[in-house]
């Protein structure tokens, strides 16, 4: 399926594992609790969709729009958000346990106890309003901070453009 829109639905508890749903619009879908373990979302939008609780194991997000999705203690084990862009999520408490973050845009983003082991986050971006554990050290980790010279630099903001910010669903 290509370009296809599911913007708003409510998809609580569904199970999609292993299902390939590439390039959808799925802005402000409800997925709490849904099983997408091994599905192929790249370069899907799921901006302001509630994905909390959910079980994304192995999930494929590749260059995934996930910007303000609320992904509370949402199982990420092994999944690949190389390049997504989560400005604005909400992650706390999410299991990222050799999750693939690499280049990905988490400026903004709650990772309060997030579970980070044998994650890759090289490269990925924060900014001074990302919020951390305290015993997390994001330069350790190999990540960036967004600075203006970053923007300068950076053609991708130029394509991204304005987006509108709203959130959606209301998770529980």
């Amino acid at each position: 399926m290509g370009q296809t829109s599911f913007r708003g639905i409510d998809l609580v508890g569904v199970h999609l594992d292993g299902v390939v749903l590439k390039h959808l619009d799925l802005t402000a879908v409800n997925l709490q609790a849904a099983s997408l373990q091994r599905a192929n979302l790249q370069r899907s939008i799921l901006a302001s969709g509630c994905l909390d609780q959910a079980n994304m194991r192995e999930c494929y997000l590749y260059r995934s729009h996930l910007e303000m999705a609320s992904l509370q203690q949402t199982h990420l084990q092994r999944a690949n958000l190389s390049h997504a862009y989560l400005m604005g999520a909400n992650l706390q408490g999410a299991n990222l346990h050799k999750a693939q973050l690499i280049g990905t845009d988490l400026r903004d983003t709650n990772l309060m106890d997030c579970l980070f082991q044998d994650a890759n986050l090289k490269g990925a971006l924060y900014s001074e309003d990302t919020q951390f554990s305290p015993s997390f050290n994001p330069v350790l980790a190999g990540m960036k901070l967004w600075t203006a010279e970053t923007l300068a630099n950076s053609s991708k903001q130029k394509e991204r453009g304005l987006r509108e910010r709203h959130w959606g669903w209301q998770c529980s």
